[in-house]
Protein backbone atom coordinates (compact mmCIF):
# COMPACT_ATOMS: atom_id res chain seq x y z
CA UNK A 1 0.00 0.00 0.00
CA UNK A 2 1.74 3.31 -0.91
CA UNK A 3 0.89 6.53 0.72
CA UNK A 4 0.01 8.16 -2.80
CA UNK A 5 -2.89 4.93 -3.57
CA UNK A 6 -4.62 6.10 -0.23
CA UNK A 7 -4.58 9.76 -0.78
CA UNK A 8 -5.95 9.36 -4.11
CA UNK A 9 -8.46 6.44 -2.47
CA UNK A 10 -9.74 9.37 -0.12
CA UNK A 11 -9.57 12.27 -2.41
CA UNK A 12 -11.74 10.63 -4.75
CA UNK A 13 -14.24 9.06 -2.36
CA UNK A 14 -16.26 5.37 -2.24
CA UNK A 15 -19.67 4.60 -2.68
CA UNK A 16 -21.05 2.29 -0.63
CA UNK A 17 -18.47 3.17 2.91
CA UNK A 18 -15.44 1.82 1.28
CA UNK A 19 -13.53 4.72 3.35
CA UNK A 20 -14.83 3.80 6.66
CA UNK A 21 -14.43 0.01 5.85
CA UNK A 22 -10.54 0.88 4.93
CA UNK A 23 -10.48 3.26 8.48
CA UNK A 24 -11.80 0.43 10.23
CA UNK A 25 -9.85 -2.44 8.46
CA UNK A 26 -6.86 -0.27 9.74
CA UNK A 27 -7.60 0.06 13.15
CA UNK A 28 -9.12 -3.51 13.73
CA UNK A 29 -8.15 -5.03 16.97
CA UNK A 30 -8.87 -8.91 18.92
CA UNK A 31 -9.48 -7.16 21.92
CA UNK A 32 -12.92 -5.05 20.50
CA UNK A 33 -14.40 -8.68 19.65
CA UNK A 34 -15.86 -10.95 22.80
CA UNK A 35 -13.96 -14.34 20.67
CA UNK A 36 -11.37 -14.81 18.53
CA UNK A 37 -14.14 -16.28 15.83
CA UNK A 38 -16.38 -12.95 15.87
CA UNK A 39 -12.46 -11.19 15.15
CA UNK A 40 -11.80 -13.54 11.82
CA UNK A 41 -15.19 -12.75 10.74
CA UNK A 42 -14.96 -9.19 10.47
CA UNK A 43 -11.53 -9.18 9.15
CA UNK A 44 -12.47 -11.55 6.00
CA UNK A 45 -15.84 -9.78 5.43
CA UNK A 46 -13.57 -6.27 5.64
CA UNK A 47 -10.86 -8.16 3.29
CA UNK A 48 -13.76 -9.12 0.88
CA UNK A 49 -15.35 -5.53 0.58
CA UNK A 50 -12.27 -3.55 0.30
CA UNK A 51 -11.32 -5.97 -2.23
CA UNK A 52 -14.52 -5.60 -4.26
CA UNK A 53 -13.78 -1.92 -4.33
CA UNK A 54 -10.67 -1.44 -5.41
CA UNK A 55 -9.32 0.88 -3.24
CA UNK A 56 -5.34 0.21 -4.83
CA UNK A 57 -4.34 -1.50 -1.59
CA UNK A 58 -1.63 -4.19 -1.77
CA UNK A 59 -1.79 -7.87 -0.62
CA UNK A 60 1.01 -7.30 1.76
CA UNK A 61 -0.81 -3.74 3.54
CA UNK A 62 -4.13 -6.32 4.22
CA UNK A 63 -1.45 -8.96 5.97
CA UNK A 64 -0.06 -6.02 7.84
CA UNK A 65 -3.62 -4.77 8.89
CA UNK A 66 -4.92 -8.12 9.77
CA UNK A 67 -2.01 -9.46 11.68
CA UNK A 68 -1.50 -5.99 13.60
CA UNK A 69 -5.22 -7.05 15.05
CA UNK A 70 -3.60 -9.82 17.20
CA UNK A 71 -0.11 -8.19 18.12
CA UNK A 72 -1.23 -7.42 21.78
CA UNK A 73 -3.10 -11.00 22.84
CA UNK A 74 -1.36 -13.06 20.88
CA UNK A 75 2.54 -11.77 21.09
CA UNK A 76 3.98 -14.99 19.84
CA UNK A 77 2.09 -15.87 16.99
CA UNK A 78 2.49 -12.35 16.10
CA UNK A 79 5.99 -12.43 16.01
CA UNK A 80 6.11 -15.87 14.61
CA UNK A 81 3.78 -14.70 11.13
CA UNK A 82 5.97 -11.15 11.36
CA UNK A 83 9.07 -12.96 10.12
CA UNK A 84 7.09 -15.34 8.10
CA UNK A 85 5.68 -12.20 6.12
CA UNK A 86 9.22 -10.57 6.36
CA UNK A 87 10.52 -13.54 5.01
CA UNK A 88 7.69 -13.74 2.08
CA UNK A 89 6.82 -16.96 2.88
CA UNK A 90 3.29 -15.76 4.31
CA UNK A 91 0.41 -15.27 2.54
CA UNK A 92 -3.79 -14.71 3.60
CA UNK A 93 -5.04 -17.77 3.45
CA UNK A 94 -2.02 -18.62 5.59
CA UNK A 95 -3.07 -16.03 7.64
CA UNK A 96 -6.28 -17.01 7.93
CA UNK A 97 -5.61 -20.46 8.91
CA UNK A 98 -3.56 -18.68 11.80
CA UNK A 99 -6.26 -17.18 12.67
CA UNK A 100 -8.49 -20.12 12.66
CA UNK A 101 -6.26 -22.31 14.54
CA UNK A 102 -6.42 -19.46 17.17
CA UNK A 103 -10.21 -19.22 17.36
CA UNK A 104 -10.29 -22.82 18.13
CA UNK A 105 -7.68 -22.66 20.61
CA UNK A 106 -10.39 -19.64 22.47
CA UNK A 107 -13.38 -22.18 22.43
CA UNK A 108 -12.16 -23.46 26.24
CA UNK A 109 -9.77 -20.55 27.03
CA UNK A 110 -10.06 -17.23 28.15
CA UNK A 111 -9.58 -14.74 25.04
CA UNK A 112 -6.74 -12.62 26.50
CA UNK A 113 -4.36 -16.30 26.83
CA UNK A 114 -1.16 -15.93 24.44
CA UNK A 115 0.65 -18.88 23.23
CA UNK A 116 3.50 -20.67 24.65
CA UNK A 117 6.36 -19.51 23.05
CA UNK A 118 6.91 -21.04 19.70
CA UNK A 119 10.71 -22.44 19.43
CA UNK A 120 9.96 -23.58 16.40
CA UNK A 121 9.19 -19.38 14.90
CA UNK A 122 12.99 -19.34 13.48
CA UNK A 123 12.84 -22.70 11.37
CA UNK A 124 9.41 -21.73 10.10
CA UNK A 125 10.28 -18.34 8.91
CA UNK A 126 13.53 -20.40 7.19
CA UNK A 127 10.33 -22.72 5.30
CA UNK A 128 7.72 -22.13 3.23
CA UNK A 129 4.57 -22.49 5.33
CA UNK A 130 3.44 -25.09 2.13
CA UNK A 131 6.16 -27.19 2.35
CA UNK A 132 5.67 -27.23 6.87
CA UNK A 133 2.62 -26.16 7.91
CA UNK A 134 2.81 -24.99 12.08
CA UNK A 135 -0.58 -25.85 13.62
CA UNK A 136 -1.28 -25.88 17.42
CA UNK A 137 -2.59 -28.41 19.81
CA UNK A 138 -4.67 -27.24 22.47
CA UNK A 139 -1.76 -26.82 24.80
CA UNK A 140 -0.38 -24.22 22.59
CA UNK A 141 2.30 -26.41 21.26
CA UNK A 142 3.20 -26.37 17.52
CA UNK A 143 3.62 -29.05 15.77
CA UNK A 144 4.97 -29.49 12.25
CA UNK A 145 3.82 -31.10 9.92
CA UNK A 146 0.32 -32.19 11.42
CA UNK A 147 -3.25 -30.65 10.71
CA UNK A 148 -6.31 -30.87 12.98
CA UNK A 149 -9.00 -33.36 12.59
Amino acid sequence: MTYVKLVQFFEQGTSGGGIELLQEFATIRRSNYPQMAAFLLRVQHLHRRLEISECGVSDTAYLWLALKGIATEYPDVYSLCVAELNNRVLGWEGLMSTFRHLAALEVGQPAATSLASCQLAASLAETPRVERPCTWQATGSPVVGKSFP
